[in-house]
């Protein structure tokens, strides 16, 4: 199933992207927006939907352009805290 199919099911939002689930450069999810705005809000419900439902607290911390085969691709970093048998842990995660 696709990342897409997997947000409007799990989450009701109808956003608009294609491609993988972000977790390498060669899988990337590709915004579809040509707006910049809706693009980077894309971006960021993308984040609270990936973080969000695992309960974790998370913040944009960067984003670096990169090339690739497929084109221009943002990286786009965050730093995420949870909770993990008892302990605190605090983890950059990166999404393509």
């Amino acid at each position: 199933m696709e990342l897409k199919q997997l947000l409007l099911d799990d989450f009701g939002k109808n956003l608009p992207i294609d491609g993988g689930f972000g977790a390498s450069i060669d899988e990337p999810i590709r915004i579809t927006a040509t707006d910049p705005f809706q693009a980077a809000m894309a971006q960021l419900e993308v984040a609270r939907c990936l973080y969000g439902i695992r309960g974790w607290y998370w913040r944009a911390i960067g984003k670096i352009e990169r090339e690739s085969d497929q084109g221009r691709i943002e990286k786009f970093s965050s730093q995420v805290k949870y909770i993990e048998g008892g302990d605190l842990i605090t983890e950059k995660r990166i999404l393509f």
